[in-house]
């Protein structure tokens, strides 16, 4: 029969697993209950109740496939956080597995992994930084230390010299940094510089051939002492170099040939120099350095044949003019050493020197006043 409804939605919840349903009943257009069709039945989309049951389980974080990189999400138990993606899954450990298997996380992984932190690169930074402050006041406290020992100054002017550049640089904090006395100059000279500069020597001996200068004297405290001097060209700068070896302490008991040979080659063993590399000896002419028979030149020669021997050109020289002047008659000598001694110490014979070199148009000589 052609009954007229009004239009309504029933809404029937059946409940068959987790389904909701929607069911239509006829329009009021419709006319008769034979030609209006059956209720359709519509699906309602809801909330998985497998997903709904699935909680996130805080026992996961510890385990190695997860660490580091998931996290729990605030206020929802049933997701989980990927620090990695930057991403919410939804769901259980089923769902969380098969995310971590795609190619995209694993390369997301990959990155998070090798990537520093920003705390940690911010403290890395500073830390490199009052490293590089740290080196740069030791370089200016060497630098300073090393002017000393250049100059040959005094260590006692250290302690004012470090006061004068703090007050001329106050802007500097290397220079505000530098704590510089001299008990710690003299350290750093005798333990820092003189210790490294030393080793350079010794490896470039070591190997290239070089010549030695040597002499013997007493020092100011009645010690007898050998300098070794050593002249070679510089592998790594390729400049003709003259600098000290060592100062060797001798016995003052015993300063014959055999003695200064004994003491030299202990030097050249203890620091492992080939005394083959040796190619020339400069000394004075002194019999125990230079004689022909038993000198410290005789031994060297015996063990390295292809040396040469300079004598001391000064002493050389002195020993030519002295035989020159014999030659000459004695009163040369005489008047020349009488004018210097009777204008020595005396102004009032220098300033009429001075005044007959004048009248006389004489260049005058610094040597006489």
């Amino acid at each position: 029969m052609g009954n007229k409804y009004n239009t309504c939605v029933l809404l029937f919840t059946v409940m068959d697993g987790s389904d909701e349903y929607l069911v239509d009943d006829p329009s009021e257009n419709d006319i008769g209950d034979d030609d209006n069709p059956p209720a359709k039945r519509v699906k309602k989309p809801t909330n998985n109740a497998s997903n709904i049951n699935k909680r996130f389980q805080t026992r996961w974080l510890s385990e190695s496939i997860f660490k580091g990189w998931l996290k729990a999400v605030r206020n929802d138990f049933h997701a989980a956080q990927c620090v990695a993606c930057k991403c919410i899954i939804k769901g259980g450990r089923s769902e969380i597995l098969k995310h971590s298997s795609r190619e995209k996380h694993k390369k997301a992984v990959r990155d998070v992994q090798t990537s520093v932190p920003i705390d940690k690169s911010f403290a890395a930074l500073q830390e490199n930084t009052e490293k590089v402050h740290e080196d740069n006041v030791k370089k200016a406290e060497i630098s300073i230390a090393a002017y000393f020992a250049e100059h040959n100054t005094s260590f006692l002017s250290c302690d004012h010299l470090v006061k004068v550049i703090k007050n001329a640089a106050k802007d500097s904090k290397i220079i505000e940094d530098v704590k510089l006395g001299r008990t710690k100059c003299c350290a750093i000279v005798k333990n820092v510089i003189a210790k490294t500069e030393t080793e350079d020597l010794v490896k470039d001996l070591q190997q290239t051939v070089f010549s030695v200068m040597i002499d013997e004297s007493t020092d100011i405290s009645n010690d007898k002492n050998m300098c070794i001097l050593v002249r070679y060209v510089s592998p790594s700068s390729r400049k003709l170099i003259t600098t000290l070896l060592e100062i060797v302490r001798l016995d003052s008991h015993d300063c014959s040939a055999e003695s200064l040979w004994q003491a030299f080659k202990k030097c050249l063993d203890e620091k492992k120099i080939p005394i083959t590399n040796i190619v020339g000896f400069a000394s004075d002419n002194a019999s125990t350095m230079t004689g022909i028979r038993n000198s410290f030149w005789t031994r060297l020669k015996a063990e390295c044949p292809w040396a040469v021997l300079l004598a001391c050109i000064c002493h050389s020289s002195a020993i030519i003019s002295r035989d020159a002047c014999s030659a000459l008659p004695s009163f040369v000598e005489d008047v020349l050493k009488g004018i210097a001694t009777y204008m020595n110490k005396s102004p009032k014979r220098c300033a009429q020197l001075k005044d007959f070199q004048v009248k006389f148009y004489i260049k005058g000589r610094s040597f006489f006043y």
